[in-house]
């Protein structure tokens, strides 16, 4: 068990690797909570829109 979650950790730290893209500094992690906020708010927008 303690081999999975040292596994997990490096692969959850590799998600909080920064990068710059257009002189914005992000992470994985910022990008998926992001698309996920995105996601919501397109699906709200959408089912007001009907």
């Amino acid at each position: 068990m303690e081999n999975f979650t040292a596994f997990m950790r490096i692969v959850l730290d590799c998600f909080d690797q920064p990068f710059t893209l257009f002189g914005f500094n992000l992470s994985w992690w910022q990008v998926f909570l992001w698309s996920i906020c995105g996601s919501i708010a397109a699906a709200f927008i959408g089912g007001m829109l009907r």
